[in-house]
């Protein structure tokens, strides 16, 4: 998905299959100077439509303890704290997380 500002692209947000109920959200950025809109909000909603539409029943995400803005809008928006695991397993700065759908 792809957030505009008129013409312009600002943010983008994507998933892949991750299992047969459940999708991998890869993407959500925003361009600096568009933070703090609700976009992020907006796309994840859009997301998690659209995964409901392709019959996911789960969304899980990978993001990084650096990033507090982006975890505290996954914990708003129903988000919680899951075992690192897969890729992430190791690595101490990944925080993921799933959401049912």
């Amino acid at each position: 998905m792809v957030a505009y500002d008129g013409e312009t692209p600002v943010g983008c947000a994507g998933f892949q299959r991750y299992d047969h109920t459940t999708a991998e959200v890869k993407r959500v950025f925003i361009k600096s100077e568009y933070r703090g809109r609700g976009i992020s909000k907006k796309l994840m909603e859009g997301l998690e439509q659209r995964a409901r539409d392709q019959d996911y029943s789960r969304l899980i995400l990978e993001t990084g303890k650096p990033l507090v803005c982006a975890v505290r809008l996954y914990q708003r928006i129903g988000y919680r704290r899951i075992p690192n695991d897969g890729p992430y397993k190791e690595i101490l700065e990944s925080v993921c997380m799933e959401k049912d759908l």
